[in-house]
């Protein structure tokens, strides 16, 4: 197989793949989010994302901004075929919240 082909073999693949691919926008409260993890719903440490890493600051930062409605960045999961959604882009959001959550409220 040529270069050509080969780029037409991997072409087609992706075409295939992105069929696949669904997305929704979902409203979620914290609250939601918290009760998501303690029903395993939902995996914060796939092999993907980084070990937690945020600065008490930046933690501190996070929750002042919730608390004053300041917007945050939305949170990106994948569903695996067992239900379960793993995070793509959110770890160190939901763990501060988590973490805050366990602080204060257990």
């Amino acid at each position: 197989m040529n270069i050509g082909e080969k780029l037409d073999t991997l072409q087609s693949e992706i075409d295939q793949k992105r069929q696949e691919i669904r997305s929704d926008r979902y409203s979620t409260s914290i609250g939601e989010w918290i009760s998501l993890y303690q029903q395993q719903e939902i995996e914060i440490h796939p092999e993907f994302q980084r070990f937690f890493r945020w600065s008490d600051y930046q933690k501190t930062k996070l929750i002042e901004s919730i608390l004053l409605g300041i917007p945050i960045p939305p949170i990106f999961v994948s569903q695996r075929e067992d239900g379960i959604w793993d995070v793509v882009d959110g770890l160190q959001r939901l763990s501060t919240m988590g973490r805050i959550y366990q602080n204060c409220c257990n």
